[in-house]
């Protein structure tokens, strides 16, 4: 299976774009977006003065600001994406929308139940979009498991497991912010969004968790390891399996089983991906040449933000989902803090 590059809508208008921060995932999203014909890069709001100079510098832009208020009263700027860490997603995103800008946050929505109904709320009374930024939305390997499943490939999904675990050793001093319990919004329990969308989209909603967690071989104040167990509504059942201590990289898995088959796909860079199941078939994810993995997501991701804005249509991933992905979050850390399971 081939997939093509990214579809932009047909359109001479153009959409200004602000960045509220100038950190690493900002600079991931403005390397592709500067490929998007109807994206123009405005503008950006960092609040240490360099990171903002040098991000503009970089891009092309020609204001930069270190307030991201004075940005959003900026008329050319049609919508933020916004990078800062997730305490500050909430504050971010309401400001934005009470200014008529349509938003892109990255995950996870925010670190609290609260200040995701407050921005969804927000958006929602301003008419502007709010898409939640999870990336495996757009992985074409995931793309590819989700229409498998949904054409009755492996019978009825049994069980569900998933599996990211990383080095967090090393990690850049400067996302200290993601050891922080407060501005982080906890440890890799809040950092298991990714999988918890991937496993709600493929098998429905969550029914109740029970999750175990700690603090192994990290320095830091949040959990570094956690195991999650799940029940969906449909009775099936599935883990989520996340980890900072993995010596060597980064490892993402999938597997499922069904009825009439099993599927295990990789979620990494190392493409083409193999899915097997036991009708003995085996589909290969190749992308066009010359793209490189992350680079193909990022851009399905911004162009698909780009095209909801001028069709004026809901992204396939909105705030409302960010919200879901937070509630089983937020009962995983209950089921953690109580040793039961917590139903939603």
């Amino acid at each position: 299976m081939v997939f093509t590059p990214p579809r932009v809508a047909v359109s001479e208008r153009e959409i200004g774009i602000g960045f509220i921060g100038a950190g690493g995932i900002a600079n991931t999203y403005a390397d592709q977006l500067i490929h998007i014909p109807n994206a123009k890069l405005v503008a950006v709001a960092s609040r240490t003065e360099e990171h903002a100079i040098e991000f503009a510098q970089r891009f092309g832009m020609k204001r930069w600001y270190t307030n991201y208020l004075d940005l959003l009263k900026q008329d050319d700027v049609d919508a933020v994406i916004v990078c800062t860490p997730p305490y500050l997603h909430a504050a971010n995103s309401i400001a934005a929308a009470e200014a008529g800008k349509h938003i892109l946050c990255d995950k996870p929505l925010a670190t609290n139940l609260s200040d995701a109904d407050k921005m969804l709320s927000s958006a929602k009374k301003a008419g502007v979009k709010l898409m939640y930024g999870e990336t495996e939305r757009f992985n074409p390997i995931w793309i590819r498991c989700k229409e498998l499943l949904d054409q009755g490939a492996l019978g009825k999904p049994i069980l569900m497991r998933t599996y990211r675990c990383m080095s967090m050793y090393n990690y850049p001093p400067w996302k200290a912010w993601l050891r922080d319990p407060e501005k982080q919004g906890g440890g890799v329990v809040m950092e298991s969004c990714h999988d918890l969308y991937i496993v709600k989209w493929f098998m429905g909603e969550v029914k109740r968790v029970y999750v175990e967690s700690g603090t192994f071989a990290c320095d830091q104040q949040t959990e570094d390891s956690c195991l999650f167990l799940l029940r969906f509504r449909n009775d099936a059942i599935g883990s989520v399996t996340a980890s900072w201590c993995k010596k060597s990289g980064f490892e993402s898995k999938v597997d499922i089983l069904g009825t009439e088959g099993d599927l295990s796909a990789t979620g990494g860079n190392d493409y083409p991906i193999s899915l097997v199941s036991t009708q003995k078939t085996a589909h290969s994810i190749k992308l066009p040449l010359g793209w490189t993995f992350p680079k193909y997501v990022y851009m399905e991701e911004l162009s698909h933000f780009i095209d909801c804005i001028l069709q004026d249509r809901e992204p396939s991933v909105t705030g409302d989902d960010g919200k879901v992905i937070l509630q089983i979050i937020t009962a995983a850390y209950e089921s953690a803090k109580t040793g039961r399971t917590t139903s939603l």
